[in-house]
């Protein structure tokens, strides 16, 4: 099954030490957090975006939208135009937040 470790741990064939429950250092954890982070604030970024192609298509002229969602940067800008000012801030809050975040991983 295993050997019986010096501290009384046994080590099991296929699952090295560093990957044994309770071994999370601090570099593990700090990984763990910018992957929740990164994760958080792209999914927030995506749906701010979404909400912004819903509300363009919804006014007119519609083909802003289908431009919006070919170039992203447009949304924001469209739709501060079309008083969707809360959305447009929000987008480009979550969208640093991402960038930043994926700057302090790398």
């Amino acid at each position: 099954m295993g050997s019986e470790k010096k501290d009384g741990r046994v080590a099991r064939a296929g699952f090295p030490e560093q990957a044994a429950f309770g071994a999370c250092g601090p570099a593990l954890m700090r990984d763990l957090i910018l992957v929740i982070l990164l994760t958080t604030f792209f999914a927030a970024a995506v749906t701010t975006h979404v909400a912004i192609l819903a509300g363009l298509v919804r006014r007119r002229p519609r083909w802003r939208a289908a431009v919006a969602l070919a170039f992203p940067p447009l949304a924001p800008v469209w739709a501060y135009t079309e008083r969707m000012r809360i959305r447009a801030v929000l987008w480009g809050v979550t969208l640093g937040a991402y960038l930043v975040t994926l700057m302090v991983a790398r």
